[in-house]
């Protein structure tokens, strides 16, 4: 389970339920957040989050694979979208990167 604490000013906001199944958080520097929504499904999945960035993961989306955001980017997956397996994500530095609504990525995306 997730917890509340983080050196440096970083922070998980937790908007509702969710489930975490072998998956990993990594915040590296400070000031990086990892905002979640209600009904929330990531599995088998790291999220590395780099100075000052931040992800935000929308309302009932299920996320499978990996994102690595790099210093004071952010991204912003919409609510109810399905990533079948395996998106592998690389945001640069100062960079934006929006996914909307209902979408579905399939497998083994890079």
């Amino acid at each position: 389970m997730l917890g509340n604490d983080f050196p440096d000013d970083n922070q998980i906001i937790k908007k509702g339920e969710f489930k975490f199944l072998n998956s990993k958080i990594i915040f590296r520097g400070k000031g990086g957040v990892l905002e979640i929504g209600n009904n929330i499904n990531l599995s088998d999945c790291i999220i590395d989050i780099g100075n000052g960035a931040k992800v935000n993961i929308g309302d009932e989306s299920q996320f499978r694979g990996g994102i690595l955001v790099g210093v004071k980017s952010s991204v912003c997956i919409g609510k109810k979208v399905t990533v079948t397996n395996n998106l592998h994500m690389k945001i640069g530095e100062v960079t934006n990167i929006a996914i909307g609504d209902d979408c579905i990525i399939g497998s083994n995306v890079k």
